[in-house]
């Protein structure tokens, strides 16, 4: 047990000393700024709308919608949008294949003798 727990407290300073080295003030800061500037948005809308979850109802989708649009492009129909919609097509048909050769395999390693 005691291992386990410095194992833990070694991975937490690791992952904390990478952050320092990768996180500087500039990043940092337009992080806080960014999220500072959302909540101001969402407190502003909130007096407008009549409450906190019709604002974040209402800012939320514009957000999504704004990085569905630079994943995908502006356009309706265009070639990026036909790529990545097929990329994730696959990559759900594969992921599902697998949690279901995962679940047959279980039940064929766990209960072998149902199947002689």
């Amino acid at each position: 047990m005691s291992l386990a727990i410095h194992i833990v407290a070694a991975l937490v300073g690791i992952w904390v000393l990478a952050l320092t080295f990768i996180m500087r003030e500039t990043t940092e800061g337009r992080w806080v700024n960014r999220i500072d500037e959302f909540w101001v948005r969402v407190d502003d809308r909130r007096i407008v709308a009549g409450g906190l979850w019709l604002s974040l109802c209402d800012s939320t989708p514009a957000k999504l919608t704004r990085v569905f649009n630079r994943i995908a492009g502006g356009k309706i129909i265009s070639l990026r949008l036909i790529g990545v919609s097929g990329a994730l097509s696959f990559a759900s048909l594969f992921l599902s294949l697998a949690s279901l050769f995962g679940v047959l395999s279980y039940l064929l390693l766990a209960h072998a003798d149902l199947f002689k």
